[in-house]
């Protein structure tokens, strides 16, 4: 009989106990569990009045991991370099893995750092960065990953914040722009990092723990910075504009029409009694004279 991924929701210890005895190679959380089970016995489970989540091969990756993974991040820009015979190279010991279900769950990654294999970044969905001395072989035979394939010097995207105004001018190749970047890096490899860009002679304008700020002059050393492999992301610097009350835009509650803001949604608040918790607040502040209750 044919066997599926699911996940299955309990909120007693007996839905629990009837889940189990259903799925196999089974991982539980503190709500659900996810597993495999036949197709027949998942109206079993209904019948129980069990909540089923049916996790399909579009969830799993089993084509293989794409090439434009990143792209799918929300609320940013990727910016096309062209096609560089030069560019495009496996980094040593880094991989790109699609791992079963919805999520890496604990279990997994005790496993993974059991392994000595070290998850770097969520990219998007179940798809996971690492970094590991153990071949492609190796990471397939475990279980849990779906897919595997190395990480590619391309895949090291230029990413252009999107901005909600139209007058942004968004990020675009040239030749002449000066643009200011933030270099992520492998916080051990910083250091290689600052020495090539010194030798380079890249204007360096802030350093952190593991990102860099340089400026550059048009894009032909981009290409140079996303085949190193202490380079984890390159992201265009804009400078933040402060009460700029971008948020009401981004969650599409209000939208620009002409250059006008237009309400999306009926409610206007009134009669709501709002918390916010916060590590600090400037109590001194002028907006928040006589609204204050307590601190």
């Amino acid at each position: 009989m044919s066997e599926i991924s699911v996940i299955a929701y309990y909120y007693t210890s007996k839905e629990e106990e009837f889940i189990r005895h259903y799925l196999k190679d089974f991982v539980k959380t503190d709500c659900f569990i996810f597993g495999s089970i036949e197709k027949a016995n998942i109206s079993l489970l209904k019948k129980e009045g069990i909540l089923i989540d049916i996790i399909t091969d579009s969830h799993n990756t089993r084509s293989g991991i794409p090439r434009d993974v990143q792209n799918r991040s929300i609320g940013k820009s990727f910016v096309s370099l062209g096609t560089d015979p030069g560019a495009q190279k496996i980094k040593k010991h880094y991989y790109l893995i699609s791992l079963k279900g919805c999520c890496c769950f604990q279990a997994w990654k005790e496993i993974l750092e059991r392994e000595n294999i070290r998850i770097l970044e969520h990219l998007h969905n179940n798809i996971y960065k690492v970094y590991t001395t153990h071949s492609i072989k190796h990471l397939q035979q475990l279980k849990f990953i779906v897919s595997v394939r190395p990480f590619e010097t391309t895949d090291t995207e230029v990413v252009a914040r999107r901005s909600i105004h139209s007058d942004f001018e968004l990020f675009e190749p040239n030749k002449n722009k000066i643009a200011i970047y933030d270099i992520k890096l492998q916080e051990e490899n910083a250091t290689n990092f600052l020495h090539s860009m010194k030798q380079n002679n890249v204007e360096i304008l802030a350093i952190g723990r593991d990102k860099v700020r340089i400026r550059l002059t048009g894009t032909d050393h981009l290409n140079k910075l996303r085949s190193m492999n202490e380079v984890l992301a390159i992201e265009e610097y804009v400078r933040p504009e402060l009460h700029n009350d971008n948020a009401r835009l981004i969650i599409n509650i209000e939208s620009k029409v002409e250059g006008f803001l237009r309400a999306n949604i009926p409610y206007k608040g009134d009669g709501q009694i709002i918390g916010v918790a916060d590590t600090g607040i400037d109590s001194e502040h002028p907006d928040f004279e006589d609204r204050i209750f307590k601190i």
